[in-house]
């Protein structure tokens, strides 16, 4: 084998020597070439990942609030709905009470005018009955005064005017 070694011409000093210097080169490079560029790749990497993290995180809260303020959107829409319904709801219970307030006080207006009337009817029909009373008084009063004395002329007047 040695023989087909120097044929070839391998010197095996030589490849020992290149393996050294192959071996320390390696060391070299790996030190202090790849070494820090790998640790470089590494916290890149590292920040790379942290700021997809970083955006999912941000995307997720984003979508939290998106759902949130549509949640909120809604809640609120639903309570301006029902306080509009509810404002509808008093603005016509409001109205049915005004109604019925007015109409209980033109019901009372009109029960008073009547009872005015009333009264200024039976006030007329008094006043007409005493005029009336004195009239007949009078007029009987002439006619008998010339057949009846004095003391039965006025108890007939009185009687008459008791009768009206």
């Amino acid at each position: 084998m040695e023989e087909l070694i120097e044929k070839l011409g391998i010197d095996g000093k030589l490849i020992l020597a290149q393996m050294v210097n192959f071996a320390i080169l390696l060391f070299v490079l790996k030190k202090f070439v790849y070494g820090p560029i790998l640790s470089m790749l590494e916290r890149r990497e590292k920040r790379v990942e942290d700021a997809r993290a970083y955006a999912e995180g941000i995307e997720k809260k984003m979508q939290e609030i998106d759902e949130t303020s549509r949640k909120n959107m809604q809640e609120a829409l639903s309570k301006a709905d029902a306080l509009l319904a509810e404002a509808h709801e008093r603005a016509k219970q409001h109205e049915r009470e005004v109604t019925a307030s007015a109409m209980e006080r033109s019901k009372k207006i009109v029960e008073e005018a009547q009872w005015l009337a009333r009264q200024e009817k039976e006030k007329a029909m008094q006043e007409f009955k005493k005029d009336i009373g004195a009239l007949v008084a009078q007029a009987a009063g002439r006619m008998i005064a010339d057949t009846v004395d004095a003391k039965d002329k006025k108890k007939m007047e009185q009687e008459a005017v008791n009768y009206l």
